[in-house]
């Protein structure tokens, strides 16, 4: 059998997709930690994350908090609505009961899947002046490389 009578699928590079997604799909273990600490806590942190080539910088928040920011936003573009019947039952859920869960199975120990800032700036390539200030949610899995604090357009 010479080069060119090889099956395509036995490649290496055709598995290679598969693999790389199999590595990415799981957050930094440290910053979930720190998701779970604002949710936990309701706390503000500084944070910079790189995403996709792309660096979004703002204040970590909980996610309850992002949705109660989310509806008072809304109402004053005038979305009264939009905020009692989407942003304020989502914030709802964020509420964590006292009590433990009733599944026997569950560890606690796990992990939200998506991070929240409020006065967050995107800082795009080739731009010197980042987009401007807004509440952004963004998938853990996706965060490629995070630091504490914020940046400044210069």
């Amino acid at each position: 059998m010479n080069d060119h009578d090889h099956d395509p699928e036995d490649s290496p590079s055709a598995a290679a997709p598969e693999v790389v997604e199999e590595i990415h799909a799981a957050p930094d273990p440290l910053l979930a930690i720190l998701v779970e600490a604002a949710n936990k806590f309701d706390a503000d942190i500084g944070l910079t994350l790189y995403v996709s080539g792309t660096v979004v910088s703002g204040i970590l928040v909980s996610g309850k908090r992002f949705f109660e920011l989310m509806a008072d936003w809304l109402t004053a573009e005038g979305a009264q609505g939009l905020a009692d019947s989407l942003a304020r039952p989502i914030a709802e859920l964020f509420r964590r009961p006292d009590a433990e869960p009733a599944d026997d199975e569950h560890d606690g120990l796990s992990q939200p899947d998506y991070i929240h800032l409020r006065a967050a700036q995107v800082f795009t390539s080739g731009n010197d002046r980042p987009l401007p200030e807004t509440l952004w949610r963004g998938r853990l899995s996706h965060v490629s490389g995070w630091s504490l604090g914020t940046m400044k357009a210069s």
